[in-house]
């Protein structure tokens, strides 16, 4: 229906914006730190956990692409309707953030 496909486009939406919102926090933070801290926690402390969350599976979570330490993809995890639905976000970080 016209209103599950707006909730989805919704909730799709915010799931983007929380997940760079992580993204972000990652950049400015040491490289030795990003592995460390946990990211769920931090997003549901800083305005970065704004959907359902599903029952045993963290809203933020975080895995390395491949061998290379500096790229990472955030995905955030989220129920809606009793439907588990996730989006990937994949990013690099920048040299800067290894000083």
């Amino acid at each position: 229906s016209p209103f599950i496909l707006n909730e989805l486009s919704r909730d799709t939406t915010i799931a983007v914006q929380d997940g760079a919102k992580v993204i972000e926090e990652m950049r400015v933070t040491p490289v030795g730190d990003i592995q460390a801290r946990d990211w769920d926690a931090w997003a549901g402390s800083n305005g970065a956990r704004n959907l359902p969350p599903a029952p045993a599976i963290p809203y933020i979570s975080l895995a390395y692409s491949g061998t290379d330490p500096l790229e990472f993809t955030v995905t955030v995890t989220w129920e809606r309707r009793g439907r588990t639905r996730n989006i990937r976000l994949t990013s690099r970080a920048t040299e800067a953030v290894l000083l």
